[in-house]
């Protein structure tokens, strides 16, 4: 006994003093109306020497965090000045075609941009004029279709998303979350971020019925609408329901005399819809199609579970953060005609991503990346490849596991220390000031623009999360000496409808700053 007393006393000696600011954090953590969740922190300096270490090495449920691991990913292993993949259509049209007797397909190959989305990003700031919105790319390649003197099609447009298995719900995403558009499923061919908006426009009186309709396809869902118009300035109480896998959507509740009220939902079958919108374009075009708009999908054949496949190392891709770096970013050359224009880079991407939290294109990155370096497109190959990635820039392989690209699903586990090693990665490569702009920066633009006070207002770079009751913060901060840190806080298993954790997260950034 009286050797483990003296191993312990030693061990105390020997472990580092605890800085005046980590131990006020400490102190803030005790107030009660967090003190129940559980809080992990992590703070050291832009070249990774701790300063703060709080439950560091106990894994948390990161939230949209996880879209660190994969835009680092991605910027690591891609080319952050390429467009992403483009969309295809296949067979290509031919000189003289006026008559096809076959098919017609577009094939998805990951590209997230068919879509009006104004690129690049802008925050959308109060008095700002409304960005212009993009052409979308199916409308120029229906324009192509048309021009070239194609008039009739004796066969089916068919939507193809088999670049990678039919995944379209990550393991462990909730069933409520699929009904919007943060929720969207995933797709190889994806158009409109695989949403539709749903607006109510209020009837002319009190009592009326509102109406309702959809954009783009209105037939694409049937909508059971019994919303009634109530007084002006009254709050707006809609509720929406659709089982899983039905094109019956039934909206009810009530909505003041005034403005219409607008809401994201998701598409149930993204390569079926975007095979219909593409049909609809055609036909405006004044095509005649005899055949139907009808989704091609390729179903998974693998039986080994997520975790097993994701973790399987891949001998050929190297480990090493100098040799990741060299790995030629080109993907395999599609063998159809691609859209006529190329649409925004990889690093666009990214900040998109990162600025807004865009859950669609951080799943179809994940994707992107299992196709290119794995055995296949799936998410679990994906996974692989991010996982040899951050294992290979230095993060603990029980820091962190995986299973979406997105940090929707409750599986995901990473710690504080993960993020820290991760943002100390990348304040060492060449595109780390691309990569920190793309972060929702503070009282900028993004997740950040509402967020912190003024006096920090371009201070904070970092990326949010929320899920359930699970927070997360993690990025840089420009201290009061000048000097940027990073930081990661992570809490898990707060009160419910409390905001209590997320005012006392930015207070720990203030003491962060402040304090060094």
């Amino acid at each position: 006994m009286r050797s483990l007393a003296l191993l312990l006393l030693l061990l105390t000696l020997s472990a580092p003093a605890e800085t005046p600011f980590c131990s006020r954090i400490r102190s803030l953590l005790a107030d009660p109306a967090v003190a129940s969740a559980h809080w992990g922190i992590s703070v050291t300096t832009l070249t990774g020497t701790p300063l703060c270490s709080i439950n560091e090495t106990q894994l948390f449920r990161p939230a949209s965090n996880v879209k660190l691991f994969i835009t680092l990913a991605a910027l690591t292993l891609l080319d952050p000045a390429q467009p992403g993949p483009a969309t295809t259509l296949s067979p290509p049209l031919q000189p003289g075609e006026a008559t096809r007797n076959g098919d017609l397909t577009i094939a998805g190959r990951g590209d997230g941009f068919l879509s009006e989305r104004p690129m690049p990003y802008a925050p959308l700031l109060p008095g700002s004029p409304t960005p212009v919105p993009r052409r979308n790319p199916l409308e120029t390649l229906a324009d192509s279709v048309a021009a070239s003197g194609l008039k009739h099609i004796h066969g089916d447009i068919i939507g193809d998303d088999t670049l990678w298995p039919s995944e379209p719900y990550g393991p462990d995403w909730s069933i409520d979350d699929t009904l919007w558009g943060f929720g969207a499923p995933v797709s190889a061919l994806s158009v409109n971020d695989n949403k539709t908006v749903l607006t109510l426009t209020p009837g002319p009186d009190i009592g009326a019925p509102a109406t309702a309709a959809l954009a783009a396809l209105p037939s694409f869902y049937k909508l059971q609408s019994d919303v009634t118009t109530t007084a002006p300035k009254t709050p707006a109480a809609i509720g929406i329901e659709r089982a899983p896998g039905s094109r019956t959507v039934r909206i009810f509740g009530s909505i003041p005399l005034g403005a219409p009220y607008l809401e994201d939902l998701a598409i149930d079958d993204p390569a079926e819809y975007a095979a219909l919108l593409f049909k609809s374009m055609l036909e405006a075009r004044g095509l005649t199609i005899d055949g139907a708009a009808r989704a091609q999908h390729r179903l998974s054949t693998i039986t080994a579970s997520f975790n097993t496949q994701s973790t399987q190392p891949l001998p050929t891709l190297p480990n090493s953060p100098a040799i990741l770096a060299a790995i030629p970013a080109a993907l395999p050359a599609a063998q159809t005609a691609p859209l006529p224009t190329p649409g925004p880079t990889l690093l666009e991407d990214i900040a998109l991503t990162l600025k807004v939290s865009q859950n669609l294109h951080a799943e179809l990155l994940l994707h992107r990346l299992g196709r290119q370096f794995a055995q296949d497109g799936s998410a679990a190959e994906g996974a692989r490849v991010v996982r040899q990635f951050a294992l290979g820039v230095g993060v603990n392989k029980d820091d962190f596991v995986l299973f979406d690209g997105s940090g929707l699903s409750g599986h995901d586990l990473a710690t504080p220390r993960a993020f820290t090693q991760l943002l100390t990665f990348a304040a060492a490569q060449p595109w780390f000031p691309s990569f920190k702009a793309a972060l929702p920066i503070s009282g900028t633009d993004g997740s950040l623009l509402t967020r912190f006070p003024p006096s920090f207002k371009g201070r904070v770079f970092a990326k949010t999360g929320t899920l359930s009751e699970a927070r997360a913060l993690s990025g840089y901060v420009t201290a009061g000496s000048g000097n940027t840190l990073i930081f990661s806080i992570l809490v898990d298993n707060h009160l419910p409808s409390s905001h209590a954790d997320r005012t006392l997260t930015d207070r720990i950034v203030d003491l962060i700053a402040t304090e060094n």
